[in-house]
């Protein structure tokens, strides 16, 4: 990393960190990310979840011309051969020039229905997930003018990624008027041993498995084993749905 993008991915990070709503990504984060990852147009499309299907909300977009293209995308992106791709419950970075030829990108019935007027010739998208819950999806976009993205921008981006996941869940978070509730009141009301409690508040912080083995000193085996317990005494499923209940709306 040269010390110049050293700087301005330092500087996209403190943006990342200084945002509070989804307006300030759209008018810090995703300007000064142009700086680092140069692009035509980005956008940020929020995900929620409708019954067992992911739904995209309002675009964020840069410019603004541009929401026209992702509003028509909303309308159609059931028909996106690679959505499924996106819909990851993982972090995910996809190029699409490096998956498809030219030939079959520009002649793709949803490429030309949304982005040709716009004289789109590569994108990459970033799949926003924290604790396996798909926020949104980013996506960078260049004309065929400026050229396909190369390996050392998506190097740039997928280390974003992950200040990226973190800020956008506590957006999110924020956006929804919810607080912690105590894992030692958790703990209380649903029986939970004393380790158990430790575990529910880790993950209560969005602490991944990594990080619950490496604070308590544990393996991983048997953090796995904490959780099923946790699970079936507090009725939930997965770190998602331990997450939510560890938090209640105003």
């Amino acid at each position: 990393m040269h010390k110049n993008d050293f700087l301005i991915y330092n500087t996209v990070v403190y943006e990342l960190y200084s945002a509070e709503s989804t307006d300030d990504l759209k008018n810090n984060f995703l300007p000064m990310l142009n700086m680092l990852v140069p692009y035509s147009y980005a956008s940020i499309l929020s995900a929620e979840k409708s019954d067992k299907d992911v739904v995209f909300g309002s675009p964020l977009c840069v410019p603004e011309l541009f929401t026209e293209a992702e509003e028509e995308y909303i309308r159609c992106a059931d028909k996106d051969g690679l959505l499924w791709l996106a819909l990851s419950r993982e972090p995910t970075l996809v190029q699409d020039s490096d998956l498809r030829s030219d030939d079959v990108r520009l002649s793709d019935p949803v490429y030309i229905r949304c982005y040709k007027k716009y004289h789109i010739y590569d994108n990459i998208q970033y799949s926003i997930v924290y604790n396996e819950q798909l926020l949104g999806v980013l996506t960078l976009f260049r004309t065929k003018t400026d050229g396909a993205f190369e390996e050392g921008e998506l190097f740039f981006l997928r280390a974003l990624g992950q200040h990226l996941n973190r800020v956008m869940y506590s957006i999110i978070n924020k956006k929804t008027g919810s607080e912690v509730i105590s894992s030692k009141d958790l703990a209380l009301k649903f029986g939970l041993t004393r380790r158990e409690e430790e575990i529910l508040r880790l993950v209560s912080e969005y602490k991944s498995n990594d990080e619950i083995a490496e604070t308590l000193d544990i393996r991983q085996n048997t953090i796995q084993k904490h959780l099923q317990n946790i699970f079936r005494k507090t009725n939930t499923a997965s770190k998602l749905e331990l997450i939510r209940l560890c938090h209640k709306e105003n």
